[in-house]
């Protein structure tokens, strides 16, 4: 019996580890094996040019804006750098909406307009 004992609690110790390297990276830890992946970006800005959204003829909408970002810097930082207010870089992003959001955004947003958007971040190369 005990030799039966301890033949089952191999076999279930042999599955946890078959069952933990499957599911986690080798290369990652416990922790970050833990952590889910996410992807979400958020920024305030103003439109750069007038909205125009496109309709397929599958129904679908797509609207692809650009979005003028100014950077901030601490004040400290800013002396760092002998950066005057006003002269903050301006950083330019791609946005691309498509559904029932390109086409509230279609009707309501003009350029110049300030907006805040939440998405996910897509590199094209």
């Amino acid at each position: 019996q005990q030799q039966q004992q301890q033949q089952q609690q191999q076999q279930q110790q042999q599955q946890q580890k078959q069952e933990t390297t499957k599911t986690s990276n080798p290369e990652s830890t416990d922790f970050e094996a833990h952590i889910p992946k996410i992807n979400t970006v958020t920024l305030v800005g103003r439109i750069g040019q007038a909205p125009e959204p496109r309709y397929f003829d599958d129904g679908k909408v797509v609207l692809r804006l650009s979005l003028a970002v100014r950077r901030k810097y601490h004040p400290l930082e800013r002396q760092v750098r002998n950066i005057k207010s006003g002269e903050e870089e301006t950083d330019w992003f791609n946005l691309e909406m498509w559904g029932r959001d390109a086409e509230y955004a279609g009707k309501y947003v003009t350029k110049g307009a300030r907006v805040g958007i939440t998405g996910t971040l897509n590199i094209d190369s």
